[in-house]
């Protein structure tokens, strides 16, 4: 007998060929079966699945080696509870599922190796629904690395948990968890970390000690030997004792400085002696070593100001800012908080050294800088240490000062000292650049490559809308006013535009760009530069609804801008003016520079006026006409009168072009070889008593007999109207005038030395501020004393012009120290009288107590030539330097109200000093004196007095007075520098770029303060009050200048809105656990960590690891992106791979234009082979290998299943995907078929289908879980096969018979080889069992029937005809039986089988017959068609119709 025999060799179903063409090997379906990998290994074998089984441990004994179960409190008490996500952790060996449920939202925890179940994470809703998990929204973004847990789910915030923090944190799955000793809240779990929002505040102070340690008054000090006599200054004095006015905070060892206090600028340098604190004898008394005594200190009794020596201020150069961030438990670390004012004490007052062209105020003098307020009840509660961060301006990095633990000392006393500016360690570069994190609001997919957290398919930013869904329009109340407070002091710089904004930011420190409006633009004029300013805004409008909070930014985007210190100004030969400058300023102009005047010289008033002059012309050297020096060369009292030549045609008037002077007086001048040697840049000047001519250029010297007649380049003007009243000789105002000659020659001043010079238009403003100061080209003013004027003994100022003399009845005159006889000629005083040579000036003093003790004072010491002076009240200020230069031949000075232009200098020629006292008893051999004293000086001068300042004053006033100034020249004794006040310049910014650049400008603030006034911390200059703002150290060009902060933001040009970036990749920095860096919740918007694949492709659905690389599932495509390398193509197209410092490099696409539509929950991966579907174009796919290698995308669908799951995938919206290690199979649920399809590599296809319906699935250490209803069970661990969450199912499978299909075949038989087949056991009421056969040949008749499971055949049907096959019987180790056909009735009838032919319709004859005697061998009871079948005990039964 011939027999057909299939072997199901290839152990795949095939539904998609027809029946007659599916191969052999294959079948057309099965249900719960395994084949080829079973328990005994038999290839091509079928084997029942075994069940699952429920895991309810809820903890485990090591000791017993027992479990307890959970029993209330579980999974299985929350109503509609699903699991929604799920993961395993190899390492640990625990899975971890994610529970969305009516009650609570949970993350649960199977650990392998207990076989326990716990809770790890519990929401309950009642409390808090942040996590939102719902069984509709699969979350599929879940990973897990040392010990941390990511997850994100489309819908909230990427989350994150350090699991071990949080397996305690509730102990059923029905109480919310609790850490840090509260309920959980969402900002424990976001991956994004909170950060600061207020700056530390910071305290400056230029000292340590916190009592006095300067005397804040003069003191004098009394020098005293061992007999306690008074003694010179020098190292070698004993210890002094010196008391002070107050308490003073000084300690042994101390080094105070005393200064001698110069408030008139006697002395021409500075004197200082050094001192040793030995002991502390009370708070007002210390005893001294002196250490030091400057050399040439005057050996007067002075007064003195101390000060303690103090150690250098720190960071003196540098302008610090501090700023923190939080450290938290995980080893994360937060953003910087804003960074505070900066920590800068600039000098006492302003002080500019011209001489280094130093600003010697902007040097910081703190000593003391205390970092507060860093502890903020805003401090998340894992944060367990802060960072205390120091950065210095022109300096990018940020560098960490020390780290503060929690509950240490510092932490609780909210306090820093910075003692050093020794600085632990440097902070990444790219912290500053990191003003926030940007963590996706949201995202779908997930993956962890690299080390780093890489999102795909995620929102960003925020749509600009109030809550009550209305357009933000910023409305800012935006003013610049003026503060008070001592100077110098923080303020804003005038002269600038200023534009405000405000940025709004997130619940987690998210920032928009920067919005501004033309409300928020101020223009802060020059007049406030001399004031002390600040920034104030309020909000007008209406935030945004999403906005927790609000910081200000501001935008100057000038360029650098310098102070320059001006030395002197010139008269140009164009009538402009040279102005020079320092060289050491060079740098900061150039020829297209624009200055403006900001402060006047020798004065500390500002110029409020706008005073912008550009530079025409610079130099590096005196320009030529500069060096021209005019040098006298003698002069003449000429009286015109006394030669008939130099009468009426020689003398000089107006608009005559020559004069001139008798032979021999002019050959015996000083000059007279003027007409014999040249005259070439030659000039002369006519003067007279208090008149003094210009300058007037000679042309020639003509000798005319008895006369020489000097004859002029240019005409008399009238400069030379005061030699007559009307222009004639007859109506001469006197027939001698002063006629001095002069010689001009290019001289190299040593003024010229170390200068540059700046060529600006002279105007008014320049006229009134600087050149109405201008003395002359040569001299200094070195000391200004005040006048009056005396013309008797009781009546005049302390210092005056003396027009009586000195002494009276009983007085003794001394003249240079030498007693006279009295009265003699050096009584008289001669006053100052114009036309004069001579000058008297006088003062008195008178001791006022009669002689009593401690008011007899020294005089007058012979031995060192030492005048004092003395008060009524005792010891009062020298006038060293004034008494010096009246005693002095050759001093120079001017009368400081002289009205002649330029002001005539004056040389002292001869110095006589004459005093008297009146002696009350006096012990002068001891050099003491009672009484009263005068004192004058009796001086002859160069040339005579053109104006005298008696003419301006009341005689015997003492509020009458005048002054006379002491000059110097300009270089004498290094003193370079004409002013120690002087002009100060300001280079106008050049035009930036327009660049849209805004600075942080504040803390930040709660929205809940968006409409209240706001007083900015910010400052962008000091200023002196004397319209000088500097923002520079020194004002030194070299020398850093302050930023107007390290933080930056912008606006944008187009709208904010959010931003949905369904194509691109954003990630984290990076992990490592060795080394303990976590920066997994730093997203730096300033690196390059986005990257965005082409949008024609769809969305990013899927993020997978593989190896090092990514694989990224895409609605409509599949990539391999490259990780921390690159790839180079070879000409043939092969790609070669290269290192990169690129996180992602070559998205590189895999051939076909396949996906994984919007099914990120169908993906599974085990080993380098990913599955997943396509809805979209109706297919599932195994995709393996990456850059060149595997074999990439494969329809695994199309193994004889393509047709099939073309038609069902469309029909589900969720298409649950897992991977199930111990039968290597892919398994896919499709809901709407109730069953799971399950694709093996083994046999290359769908070997059957599952009657479990999962809601995740996932394998561990070759396990297999599933989850129902929230629930874990584990696979293959259940003794019942095909039982399923406690369900029972039935394993079947269809086979084709389909050899030789084009011949009819006539089936007898059916056997198989394999297990038990089904049997039917009949009971007949005896207890003893009978098979069906027995039953038949005994001819019994059952009353029960039993059936025991095994294999047997529900229909074999063919295209003729249909049968059946109930049982088996076991023989030779088959089973086999006859294939039992199916009898024809009306509900099978096939036409085909008819035996006759013809036209016409078959019907039944007769009567319808409605009972038809049968035999059933099927159950008892049964359907055939629409014929319900009766069985009754006699083995009849009727079909009944």
């Amino acid at each position: 007998m011939p027999e057909i025999v299939k072997v199901f060799a290839k152990g795949r179903m095939n539904k998609d060929l027809d029946e007659r063409m599916v191969p052999n090997g294959e079948y057309r379906d099965a249900l719960n079966l395994d084949l080829s990998v079973s328990e005994s290994s038999d290839v091509g074998a079928f084997e029942n699945v075994k069940g699952n089984k429920e895991i309810i441990h809820k903890s485990f004994s090591e000791s017993t080696l027992t479990h307890s179960d959970w029993d209330s409190n579980y999974i299985s008490d929350l109503t509609n509870a699903a699991c929604v996500g799920v993961i395993a952790d190899s390492e640990t060996e625990k899975i971890y599922w994610f529970i969305a449920s009516d009650e609570v939202n949970a993350i649960a925890q199977y650990d392998q190796s207990t076989d326990v179940v716990t809770p790890l994470l519990v929401e309950k809703k009642t409390i808090s629904n942040f996590l939102n998990f719902t069984a509709d929204n699969i979350i599929t973004g879940i990973n897990i690395l040392k010990g941390i847990l990511f997850w994100t789910d489309n819908k909230t915030e990427p989350k994150k948990i350090v699991i071990a923090d949080w397996e305690d944190s509730t102990k059923t799955f029905l109480n919310h968890s609790v850490i840090y000793e509260r309920n959980f809240i969402e900002s424990d779990i976001t991956v994004i970390k909170k950060y600061p929002l207020t700056a530390p505040d910071i305290e400056l102070k230029r000292t340590k000690r916190k009592g006095n340690i300067n005397t804040g008054i003069s003191y004098q000090f009394v020098f005293l030997d061992a007999e306690g006599d008074e003694i010179p200054l020098d190292s070698e004095s004993p210890e002094q004792i010196f008391n002070f006015p107050v308490k003073m905070d000084y300690r042994i060892g101390d080094i105070l400085i005393l200064s001698i206090i110069d408030e008139n600028a006697e002395f021409n340098e500075d004197f200082e002696v050094r001192v040793l604190i030995t002991e502390i004898i009370n708070a007002y008394s210390v005893k001294v070593k002196i250490q030091s005594v400057s050399d040439g200190i005057p050996a007067d009794r002075l007064s003195w100001d101390v000060e303690l020596s103090l150690d250098d201020p720190l960071f003196q150069f540098k302008f610090p800012r501090f700023a923190y961030r939080y450290k938290y438990k995980d080893n994360q670390y937060s953003v910087f908080s804003p960074f505070s004012e900066v920590g800068f004490l600039p000098g006492a007052s302003f002080e500019y050294n011209v001489k280094n062209a130093y600003n010697d105020a902007m040097v910081n003098s703190a000593r003391v800088i205390n970092i507060l307020n860093f502890v903020t009840n805003q401090i998340p509660p894992d944060v367990n240490a802060i960072d205390i961060l120091y950065k210095e301006t022109g300096n990018n990095a940020v560098y960490k000062v020390e780290t503060i633990e929690r509950d240490s000392e510092k932490w609780l006393d909210n306090r820093y000292p910075i003692e050093s500016e020794i600085i632990s360690s440097i902070i990444e570069a790219n912290q500053i650049l990191r003003p926030f994190d940007n963590v996706p609001k949201t995202a779908l997919s997930q993956e962890i490559v690299a080390n780093r957290v890489i999102y795909g398919n995620y929102k960003q930013g925020y749509t600009m809308r109030t809550s009550q869904n209305k357009n933000v329009t910023p409305k800012f109340g935006f003013s610049i006013e003026e503060k008070n407070g001592e100077y110098p002091s923080t303020s804003i710089k005038s002269q600038r535009t200023y534009q405000l904004g405000i940025v709004y930011i997130d619940e987690y420190g998210r920032q928009s760009p920067v919005f501004t409006s033309d409300t928020a633009t101020k223009i802060l004029n020059k007049e406030f530069s001399s004031l002390q300013t600040q920034i104030t805004n309020k909000m007008l409008s209406t935030p945004p609804g999403w906005a927790k909070y609000f910081k200000y930014f501001i935008k100057e985007n000038s360029s650098e801008y310098y102070n320059l210190a001006m030395d002197r100004i010139y008269d140009a030969e164009d009538g402009n003016s040279w102005l020079s400058f320092p060289s050491a300023d060079r740098d900061k102009v150039n020829q297209q520079t624009f200055i403006e005047l900001k402060k006047e010289h020798d004065s500390s008033e500002p110029i409020k006026d706008p005073a912008k002059y550009k530079i025409i012309s610079l130099s590096n050297d005196a320009p030529e006409f500069l060096k021209l020096t005019r040098k006298s060369l003698g002069a003449i009292d000429y009286d015109f009168s006394s030669n008939s030549l130099t009468q009426e045609n020689g003398f000089p008037l107006v608009k005559r072009a020559s004069f001139r002077i008798g032979k021999s007086e002019f050959d015996a001048a000083p000059f007279g070889n003027l007409a014999a040697s040249g005259i070439n840049n030659n000039f002369i000047r006519i003067s007279s008593t208090g008149n003094l001519s210009d300058y007037f250029e000679i042309t020639s010297v003509k000798d005319i007999s008895d006369a020489y007649e000097i004859q002029l380049v240019k005409r008399f003007d009238e400069s030379v109207e005061f030699t007559s009243t009307d222009g004639t000789y007859e109506n001469r105002t006197t027939s001698t005038l002063t006629v001095e000659f002069f010689k001009v020659e290019a001289e190299s001043k040593p003024e010229f030395e170390g200068r540059f010079f700046a060529k600006v238009n002279r105007d008014s403003l320049l006229e009134e501020k600087l050149l109405s100061e201008q003395i002359t080209e040569d001299f200094v003013t070195t000391f200004k004393q005040e006048l009056g004027y005396a013309t008797s003994r009781d009546g005049y100022a302390p210092w005056h012009i003396n027009e009586w003399g000195v002494g009276g009845d009983g007085a003794e005159i001394y003249v240079n120290g030498i007693a006279q006889n009295a009265p003699n000629k050096f009584r008289i005083g001669y006053g100052a009288k114009e036309g004069s040579k001579k000058l008297t000036i006088g003062t008195r003093e008178w001791d006022g107590e009669g002689g009593k003790k401690g008011k007899i004072h020294k005089a007058w010491k012979s031995s060192k030539s030492v005048w004092r002076n003395y008060g009524e009240y005792g010891i009062t200020l020298q006038y060293k330097t004034f008494i010096d230069a009246l005693q002095t031949k050759g001093t120079k000075f001017v009368f400081t109200d002289d009205p002649t232009e330029p002001r005539p200098i004056y040389e002292i020629v001869k110095s006589t000093r004459v005093h008297s006292h009146t002696n009350n008893g006096p012990n002068f051999a001891k050099g003491k004196f009672k009484g009263t004293r005068n004192k004058m000086w009796q001086l002859e001068i160069d040339k005579p007095i053109v104006w005298s300042p008696t003419s301006i004053l009341s005689a015997n006033n003492d509020n009458s007075t005048t002054a006379i100034e002491i000059l110097k020249p300009f270089f004498e004794d290094g003193a370079t520098f004409r002013s120690d006040n002087p002009a100060i310049w300001e280079t106008e910014p050049k035009e930036s770029v327009n660049l849209d650049l805004y600075y942080a400008a504040s803390d930040i603030y709660p929205i809940a303060e968006h409409n209240e006034t706001k007083v900015l911390k910010w400052h962008n200059c000091w200023s002196f009050g004397n319209g000088v703002e500097s923002n520079r150290i020194r004002d030194d060009f070299a020398q850093t200048y302050l930023d107007n902060n390290p933080i930056v933001s912008t606006v944008l040009e187009e709208p904010y809105a959010e931003e949905h970036r369904s194509t691109g990749l954003i990630f984290s920095q990076i992990f490592n656990s060795q080394s303990g860096v976590n920066n997994l919740n730093q997203f730096i918007l300033a690196e390059a960590i986005t990257k965005d694949l082409n949008p024609r492709h769809g969305s990013i659905q899927k993020l997978h690891a593989r190896d090092t690389d990514m694989i990224t599932l895409c609605e409509d495509k599949c990539f391999y992106i490259l990780a921390n390398k690159d790839a180079l193509f070879n000409a043939d197209g092969s790609a070669q791979v290269t290192s990169n410092n690129a996180v992602l490099g070559l998205a590189r696409p895999y051939a076909g234009d396949f996906g994984i539509s919007k099914n990120p929950e169908s993906f599974a991966a085990y080993g380098n082979k990913i599955y997943f579907t396509d809805k979209n174009r109706g297919v599932v796919i195994r995709l393996s290998g990456g850059l060149g290698g595997g074999d990439g995308i494969t329809i695994i669908s199309g193994k004889g299943m393509a047709d099939y799951f073309e038609d069902n995938l469309q029909l589900n919206k969720q298409l649950i995907g897992s991977y199930d290690k111990t039968s290597g199979s892919y398994n896919l649920l499709l809901k709407n078929l109730n069953s799971t399809l399950s694709y093996q590599e083994s046999v290359d296809g769908w070997p059957t289908r599952l009657s479990f319906e999962k809601e995740q699935g996932i394998s561990i250490n070759n396990k297999y879980y599933t989850f129902k209803n929230g629930r874990i069970w584990e696979h293959k661990a259940n003794t019942l096969y095909n039982n399923f969450y406690g369900t029972q199912y039935d394993s079947q499978f269809t086979v084709l018979l389909n050899d030789s299909p084009n011949s009819i075949k006539n089936f007898k038989t059916l056997n198989y080889t394999g297990t038990e087949a089904r049997d039917y056991k009949y009971e007949t009421g005896n207890g003893v069992k009978y098979s069906l056969a027995e039953i038949q040949a005994s001819n019994l008749t059952p009353i029960s029937e039993t059936i025991e499971p095994g294999w047997f055949v529900e229909s074999i049907n063919t295209d003729l005809q249909e049968g059946q096959l109930k049982t088996f019987i076991d023989k030779e180790g088959k089973y086999f039986n006859y294939i039992k056909g199916i009898s024809t009735s009306l509900s099978n009838l096939d036409s085909k089988e008819f035996s006759v032919q013809g036209i016409g319709r078959a019907a039944v004859s007769g009567d319808e017959q409605t009972q038809f005697k049968v035999h059933v061998y099927v159950d008892d009871t049964c359907f055939i068609g629409n014929y319900k079948v009766h069985v009754y005990v006699d083995d009849t039964c009727y079909i009944d119709n």
